[in-house]
């Protein structure tokens, strides 16, 4: 019986038949999916379909990568997270908790994608970029540099969100927009139906300050 230390001590574990990586014997690789040496898949992880795991990349807990994905460099994905479809993890990016990366999006540098996110289309990720809560990140769109989309916030179409800029809340960005700098985009929660979002844009610089408004009852 082989064992190998995941870094919480020795586990019963055996070599991916496709790649060589390290595979504890609690997770899971498919015949067809590829984890090669220097990988590793542990904890109750699913690697399946056409997948592949390279590099020193790490996908564990129950995290699944599948479809046609790639996690390599040096990328993790755990938590409940799903990497699948087209998608690519890379370099040192995170994407855990239950965080969705699919279509044929990639998230990589030392960007983070947590809690509920999804980034899905042909959307990336980059830098030191975070998505978190329950955003979506999609279309061609772009978010990098330090930028922070949470909240319920959506970034879509060919937008591009960078440096210290926020995107949180209900805010949208879309089209062709670019929020940057320290830019804010921001709108309110509410408990009633969504709302339809009215944008008012105000140049702040090379910034962009957008901001949703919201009667209290929900309607703009």
């Amino acid at each position: 019986m082989l064992k190998f230390d995941f870094g919480d001590g020795p586990v019963d574990a055996h070599k991916c038949p496709r790649g060589g990586g390290w595979i504890a014997d609690s997770a899971l690789v498919s015949t067809t999916a590829t984890v090669y040496k220097g990988a590793q898949g542990y904890g109750y992880a699913r690697v399946y379909g056409d997948a592949r795991v390279f590099d020193n990349a790490k996908v564990f807990d129950d995290a699944r990568v599948y479809g046609d994905a790639g996690v390599h460099g040096d990328a993790k994905v755990y938590g409940n997270a799903r990497v699948y479809g087209d998608a690519e993890v890379y370099g040192n990016a995170e994407v855990y908790g239950d965080a969705e990366v699919y279509g044929s999006a990639h998230v990589y540098g030392d960007a983070n994608e947590y809690c509920n996110a999804n980034v899905y289309g042909r959307a990336t990720q980059y830098r030191d970029a975070e998505v978190c809560g329950n955003a979506e990140v999609y279309g061609d769109a772009d978010v990098y540099e330090c930028a922070q989309v949470y909240g319920y916030a959506k970034v879509y179409g060919n937008a591009e969100v960078y440096g210290d800029a926020k995107v949180y809340g209900c805010g949208v960005v879309g089209g062709d927009e670019h929020v940057c700098g320290n830019a804010t985009v921001h709108g309110s929660y509410t408990k009633t139906k969504p709302a339809s979002p009215k944008l008012k844009c105000t140049k702040l610089g090379e910034a962009k300050l957008v901001e949703m408004v919201a009667g209290s009852d929900g309607e703009v």
